[in-house]
Protein backbone atom coordinates (compact mmCIF):
# COMPACT_ATOMS: atom_id res chain seq x y z
CA UNK A 1 0.00 0.00 0.00
CA UNK A 2 2.75 2.53 -0.41
CA UNK A 3 2.97 5.63 -2.39
CA UNK A 4 4.32 5.41 -6.11
CA UNK A 5 8.12 4.57 -5.73
CA UNK A 6 8.13 4.66 -2.17
CA UNK A 7 10.34 1.70 0.09
CA UNK A 8 10.07 1.50 3.61
CA UNK A 9 10.99 -1.92 5.31
CA UNK A 10 9.20 -2.74 8.09
CA UNK A 11 11.41 -4.47 11.69
CA UNK A 12 9.71 -7.18 13.08
CA UNK A 13 10.62 -8.04 16.77
CA UNK A 14 9.45 -11.61 18.99
CA UNK A 15 12.32 -13.90 17.00
CA UNK A 16 12.63 -17.10 18.46
CA UNK A 17 14.82 -19.97 18.31
CA UNK A 18 13.17 -22.53 19.79
CA UNK A 19 9.82 -25.33 19.23
CA UNK A 20 6.96 -23.73 20.08
CA UNK A 21 4.09 -21.22 18.99
CA UNK A 22 4.56 -17.45 19.23
CA UNK A 23 4.01 -14.14 18.30
CA UNK A 24 5.75 -11.56 16.22
CA UNK A 25 5.25 -7.93 16.01
CA UNK A 26 5.72 -4.97 13.14
CA UNK A 27 7.56 -2.87 15.03
CA UNK A 28 9.31 0.14 13.16
CA UNK A 29 8.91 1.54 9.56
CA UNK A 30 11.70 3.05 8.02
CA UNK A 31 9.96 5.63 6.28
CA UNK A 32 8.80 8.04 8.52
CA UNK A 33 5.75 8.76 5.91
CA UNK A 34 4.37 5.68 7.03
CA UNK A 35 2.59 4.34 10.37
CA UNK A 36 2.04 0.80 11.41
CA UNK A 37 -1.58 -0.31 11.57
CA UNK A 38 -3.25 -1.51 14.15
CA UNK A 39 -3.34 -5.02 13.44
CA UNK A 40 0.72 -5.30 13.51
CA UNK A 41 1.24 -8.89 14.99
CA UNK A 42 1.12 -12.65 13.41
CA UNK A 43 1.02 -15.59 15.17
CA UNK A 44 4.08 -18.22 13.96
CA UNK A 45 5.37 -21.68 14.92
CA UNK A 46 8.53 -23.77 15.10
CA UNK A 47 7.97 -27.04 14.33
CA UNK A 48 10.29 -30.04 15.37
CA UNK A 49 13.24 -30.99 13.50
CA UNK A 50 13.15 -34.20 12.38
CA UNK A 51 16.37 -36.54 13.31
CA UNK A 52 18.36 -39.88 11.46
CA UNK A 53 19.11 -42.81 13.88
CA UNK A 54 21.97 -44.69 13.40
CA UNK A 55 22.21 -47.80 15.65
CA UNK A 56 24.79 -49.28 17.18
CA UNK A 57 26.08 -52.36 19.92
CA UNK A 58 23.53 -54.54 18.54
CA UNK A 59 25.52 -57.89 19.23
CA UNK A 60 26.04 -57.75 23.20
CA UNK A 61 28.25 -60.12 25.50
CA UNK A 62 26.39 -61.06 28.73
CA UNK A 63 27.53 -59.43 32.21
CA UNK A 64 24.45 -60.25 34.26
CA UNK A 65 22.96 -56.76 33.84
CA UNK A 66 20.73 -55.89 31.19
CA UNK A 67 21.69 -54.43 27.97
CA UNK A 68 20.41 -52.80 25.07
CA UNK A 69 21.72 -51.24 21.67
CA UNK A 70 22.84 -47.65 21.49
CA UNK A 71 20.94 -45.12 19.14
CA UNK A 72 22.62 -41.53 18.36
CA UNK A 73 20.45 -38.86 16.85
CA UNK A 74 21.83 -37.29 13.39
CA UNK A 75 21.19 -34.61 11.74
CA UNK A 76 21.79 -32.62 14.32
CA UNK A 77 22.10 -28.34 14.35
CA UNK A 78 26.06 -27.60 14.83
CA UNK A 79 26.53 -27.40 18.69
CA UNK A 80 23.11 -29.30 19.48
CA UNK A 81 23.41 -31.90 21.72
CA UNK A 82 20.44 -35.12 22.01
CA UNK A 83 20.46 -37.98 23.25
CA UNK A 84 17.97 -40.97 22.25
CA UNK A 85 15.93 -43.25 24.73
CA UNK A 86 15.87 -46.70 24.31
CA UNK A 87 14.10 -49.28 25.81
CA UNK A 88 13.68 -53.13 25.45
CA UNK A 89 16.77 -54.26 27.14
CA UNK A 90 17.25 -57.42 28.34
CA UNK A 91 19.87 -59.67 30.77
CA UNK A 92 19.84 -62.96 29.29
CA UNK A 93 21.25 -64.57 26.45
CA UNK A 94 19.11 -64.28 23.47
CA UNK A 95 17.52 -62.20 20.50
CA UNK A 96 15.00 -59.30 21.01
CA UNK A 97 14.30 -55.76 19.73
CA UNK A 98 14.97 -52.63 21.36
CA UNK A 99 12.68 -49.70 20.53
CA UNK A 100 14.10 -45.57 20.36
CA UNK A 101 10.98 -43.64 22.35
CA UNK A 102 12.22 -40.26 22.80
CA UNK A 103 14.59 -37.33 22.75
CA UNK A 104 16.67 -35.07 24.92
CA UNK A 105 15.85 -31.99 23.18
CA UNK A 106 12.82 -30.55 22.61
CA UNK A 107 13.47 -28.79 19.52
CA UNK A 108 13.66 -32.65 17.74
CA UNK A 109 11.60 -35.48 16.66
CA UNK A 110 11.51 -39.25 16.18
CA UNK A 111 11.35 -40.39 12.30
CA UNK A 112 8.67 -42.48 11.62
CA UNK A 113 10.98 -45.33 10.62
CA UNK A 114 13.80 -47.02 11.98
CA UNK A 115 12.81 -46.43 15.51
CA UNK A 116 13.54 -50.61 16.53
CA UNK A 117 16.44 -52.54 16.07
CA UNK A 118 17.04 -56.04 16.62
CA UNK A 119 20.00 -56.89 19.09
CA UNK A 120 20.97 -59.85 20.37
CA UNK A 121 23.22 -60.93 23.65
CA UNK A 122 25.65 -63.68 23.08
CA UNK A 123 26.97 -66.28 25.60
CA UNK A 124 30.13 -65.64 27.89
CA UNK A 125 32.71 -67.55 27.05
CA UNK A 126 33.93 -69.43 30.72
CA UNK A 127 37.15 -70.62 31.52
CA UNK A 128 37.38 -74.67 33.17
CA UNK A 129 39.49 -75.29 35.92
CA UNK A 130 39.87 -78.81 36.50
CA UNK A 131 40.42 -81.39 39.83
CA UNK A 132 43.11 -84.24 39.91
CA UNK A 133 43.47 -86.02 37.01
CA UNK A 134 45.60 -88.81 38.67
CA UNK A 135 43.23 -91.56 39.99
CA UNK A 136 44.00 -95.43 41.31
CA UNK A 137 41.68 -98.11 40.25
CA UNK A 138 39.13 -98.58 42.47
CA UNK A 139 36.45 -101.00 40.81
CA UNK A 140 34.35 -97.29 39.52
CA UNK A 141 33.51 -95.41 36.73
CA UNK A 142 36.13 -92.21 37.41
CA UNK A 143 37.45 -88.91 35.30
CA UNK A 144 38.64 -85.55 36.26
CA UNK A 145 35.90 -82.81 37.99
CA UNK A 146 35.32 -79.32 36.54
CA UNK A 147 34.71 -76.12 37.56
CA UNK A 148 33.39 -73.02 35.26
CA UNK A 149 35.50 -69.95 36.05
CA UNK A 150 35.02 -65.97 34.98
CA UNK A 151 31.33 -65.83 35.89
CA UNK A 152 29.17 -63.27 36.95
CA UNK A 153 28.90 -62.88 40.00
CA UNK A 154 25.49 -64.21 41.93
CA UNK A 155 25.36 -66.86 38.77
CA UNK A 156 25.76 -70.65 39.29
CA UNK A 157 27.13 -72.87 36.46
CA UNK A 158 27.82 -76.72 36.38
CA UNK A 159 30.21 -78.48 34.07
CA UNK A 160 28.98 -81.85 32.45
CA UNK A 161 32.20 -83.78 32.17
CA UNK A 162 32.16 -86.93 29.71
CA UNK A 163 34.46 -89.97 29.15
CA UNK A 164 34.77 -91.22 32.51
CA UNK A 165 36.73 -94.70 32.72
CA UNK A 166 37.56 -97.63 34.87
CA UNK A 167 40.17 -99.39 34.37
CA UNK A 168 44.01 -98.79 34.33
CA UNK A 169 44.84 -96.52 31.76
CA UNK A 170 45.50 -93.05 29.94
CA UNK A 171 42.21 -90.84 28.44
CA UNK A 172 40.89 -87.59 27.82
CA UNK A 173 37.78 -86.17 29.74
CA UNK A 174 35.46 -83.57 27.91
CA UNK A 175 33.83 -80.86 29.35
CA UNK A 176 30.60 -81.32 27.32
CA UNK A 177 27.95 -79.17 28.49
CA UNK A 178 26.92 -75.81 30.54
CA UNK A 179 24.16 -75.46 33.13
CA UNK A 180 23.44 -72.21 32.43
CA UNK A 181 22.37 -70.97 29.20
CA UNK A 182 24.09 -67.46 29.06
CA UNK A 183 27.38 -69.29 28.94
CA UNK A 184 29.39 -71.05 26.25
CA UNK A 185 32.21 -73.52 26.69
CA UNK A 186 36.08 -72.97 25.46
CA UNK A 187 37.40 -74.10 22.85
CA UNK A 188 40.16 -76.18 25.05
CA UNK A 189 37.95 -77.89 26.98
CA UNK A 190 39.60 -81.62 27.12
CA UNK A 191 41.72 -82.84 30.09
CA UNK A 192 44.03 -85.71 30.53
CA UNK A 193 43.72 -87.89 33.15
CA UNK A 194 45.30 -91.31 34.04
CA UNK A 195 43.78 -94.42 36.15
CA UNK A 196 46.99 -96.22 37.81
CA UNK A 197 47.42 -99.70 38.98
CA UNK A 198 46.03 -100.38 42.77
CA UNK A 199 48.40 -102.29 44.93
CA UNK A 200 47.11 -105.57 46.14
CA UNK A 201 47.89 -106.58 49.67
CA UNK A 202 49.00 -109.88 49.65
CA UNK A 203 48.33 -113.14 52.06
CA UNK A 204 49.95 -115.85 52.99
CA UNK A 205 49.18 -119.48 53.93
CA UNK A 206 50.52 -122.60 54.40
CA UNK A 207 54.01 -121.70 55.56
CA UNK A 208 54.53 -124.75 57.38
CA UNK A 209 55.16 -128.14 55.73
CA UNK A 210 56.10 -131.65 56.17
CA UNK A 211 58.56 -133.69 53.77
CA UNK A 212 56.93 -135.56 51.05
CA UNK A 213 59.66 -135.54 48.37
CA UNK A 214 57.07 -133.17 46.35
Amino acid sequence: GLVGSDVCTVNVSGGKKDVGDYTATASTLSNANYALPDDKTCAFTIAHKVVGLTWSNTSLTYNGSAQKPRATATGLVSGDLCDVTVTGESTNVGDYQATATGLSNANYALPAENLTQAFSIVPKTVGLTWGTASFVYNGQSRAPTATATGVVSGDTCGVTVTGAQTNVGSYTATASALSNANYVLPAANTKAFTIARKVAQLQWSDATFTYDGQ
